[in-house]
């Protein structure tokens, strides 16, 4: 009982978080600071007892929101994003995370971002990469430029990081097909999708360009051997769901 009240409530604040953003988004401001600081007591309670399998998938759903506000231009929202992260890394039992949240100086939320991004890459499964990916993607056509913009961000610090030569074809054409149906209206956002477009073909290339005539000439040998004994290339989204549903409207 107790875990799925948790669960309702931490589905309730998540929403708060994604959309208290209005057309006069400094009057949303508020509301904002007190959806995140909710959501970090109730983190807080959570470290009490173990998060059961349903819980963890919901911290999984509130990472993206929170590290996109986290991007705030407003101080006392990346305050207040900085200590649920950290409410949240305790959770998940991320220790790495929670020293980065503490004792880094919040004053500059990118570079934190960036050292996160590094950390999960590292340390996390291709997969839950593509989940956050993923759900960075509805953020990408937010009616708030910040928004947009934070979503790209998080999305060119993750795929930069990400050996995409090792990434199934049909996955990596998800991702540059969902930023290549955008037509951002703000033009700094945009110049970021055609960047971030750019740097996703220089990544290919660069891994592909990389590679020895020996290693290419054992690759043909393995081919004519043995196909089953070259290695797969990883799955980076679970589904592709996601662009026949946007195909589907």
């Amino acid at each position: 009982m107790r875990v799925t009240v948790t669960v309702q409530a931490v589905k309730t604040l998540q929403n708060l978080i994604r959309h208290s953003h209005g057309e006069n988004s400094k009057k949303s401001d508020p509301v904002r600071i007190t959806a995140v600081s909710a959501l970090r007591r109730m983190l807080s309670r959570v470290c009490k007892f173990s998060p059961e399998r349903v819980l963890r998938k919901e911290m999984h759903c509130i990472l993206v929101p929170l590290l996109l506000c986290f991007q705030d231009n407003n101080t006392e929202i990346v305050k207040a994003c900085g200590e649920a992260l950290t409410e949240w890394s305790n959770v998940t039992g991320w220790s790495p995370l929670i020293r980065l949240f503490r004792d880094t100086n919040l004053k500059d939320p990118m570079l934190v971002l960036e050292e996160l991004c590094k950390y999960l890459v590292s340390t996390c499964k291709t997969q839950f990469l593509g989940e956050l990916l993923f759900q960075s993607f509805g953020f990408l056509t937010s009616t708030e430029s910040y928004l947009r913009e934070a979503a790209l961000n998080f999305i060119g610090l993750i795929v930069a990081k990400i050996n995409l030569s090792d990434i199934r074809e049909d996955d990596v054409q998800l991702l540059k097909d969902a930023l290549q149906k955008l037509n951002d209206p703000v033009e700094s956002n945009q110049m970021l999708v055609n960047t971030l477009l750019e740097n996703i073909e220089k990544n290919i290339n660069s891994q592909l360009g990389s590679a020895s005539v020996m290693s290419l000439m054992k690759t043909n040998f393995f081919n004519i051997l043995c196909t089953d004994a070259l290695p797969r290339k990883k799955r980076l989204f679970k589904t592709l769901q996601w662009e026949k549903n946007n195909d589907a409207n």
